[in-house]
């Protein structure tokens, strides 16, 4: 039973290793958006979480963020400082 239980934790960590999180924020207040649309260059289209939190496998180059009131934006992960993604309105 214990050897069941160390491979999920071991499984588990592998794969949040292999995940970044990054914050999306106004450029002008530097406050989150919540609910952005993101599309990342391959995989699924989701939404940020309510504080603007996204988490991205490490594969992903780039990404299309679209919110109401603000301007399309995409973003080349590479240039990203700090993990936070601005946005303009």
């Amino acid at each position: 039973m214990s050897r069941i239980v160390l491979f999920c934790f071991i499984i588990i960590n592998v794969s949040a290793l292999c995940q970044k999180i990054y914050f999306i924020k106004e450029q002008a207040g530097n406050t989150p958006i919540p609910f952005v649309k993101v599309t990342p260059d391959s995989g699924i289209p989701f939404l940020a979480d309510i504080d603007g939190m996204i988490s991205l496998p490490e594969q992903t180059i780039t990404i299309r963020l679209h919110q109401t009131g603000y301007i399309d934006t995409l973003i080349e992960l590479s240039r990203v400082q700090n993990f936070t993604i601005l946005m303009n309105n």
